[in-house]
């Protein structure tokens, strides 16, 4: 089983207008509800009941290289956690989510990391491009994933560890 590793966080839901997004605090063991620095940040951008995915390229040195994922990344130098999330999905799938709210803070558990994760929504008809660092990327119906062993399945595609742990946690509530 996968252990699991969670600084802090904090559940959120979308009611039926991602407007009205309502806070659920969930298991954490830090006892405030701030957000905190982390290494790096991710976006989980919603839409109308689904949720955009991308499966990073083959790379070699890359400890996630091939592995479904959400957009985000590596803080840059002054960058903010929520801004590095925009200027990733923005990078890797040509889309500027609007950040709704702070999930939480979760670890990885491949490399000593902080990877904080926000909610997000883009409502925009354009669909995601893929790019440099990204093979595929695509909506997925939140309905369509089906749970397996520590991971969800969708089709052809496994989404396991950090992504499962954040999308796991996001649907429990």
């Amino acid at each position: 089983m996968c252990k699991v590793h969670i600084f802090r966080r904090n559940r959120y839901r979308l009611n039926d207008n991602p407007r009205n997004a309502r806070m659920i605090v969930g298991d954490r063991t830090s006892g405030n509800d701030e957000e905190k620095e982390s290494d790096a940040a991710v976006a989980l951008i919603v839409n109308d009941g689904q949720f955009l995915v991308i499966k990073r390229k083959q790379r070699e040195g890359d400890p996630w290289s091939g592995d479904m994922a959400l957009p985000g990344g590596f803080r840059k130098e002054g960058e903010t956690p929520a801004e590095a999330a925009r200027r990733e999905s923005m990078e890797e799938v040509g889309i500027r989510p609007e950040i709704l709210h702070f999930i939480g803070t979760y670890s990885s558990l491949r490399a000593k990391i902080s990877v904080n994760v926000y909610l997000s929504k883009f409502t925009e008809s354009i669909p995601p491009v893929a790019g440099p660092e990204v093979s595929e990327a695509f909506w997925v119906p939140f309905r369509m994933l089906q749970q397996g062993e520590n991971c969800f399945n969708y089709g052809p595609y496994r989404i396991w560890g950090l992504t499962f742990r954040i999308l796991r946690d996001y649907l429990s509530t």
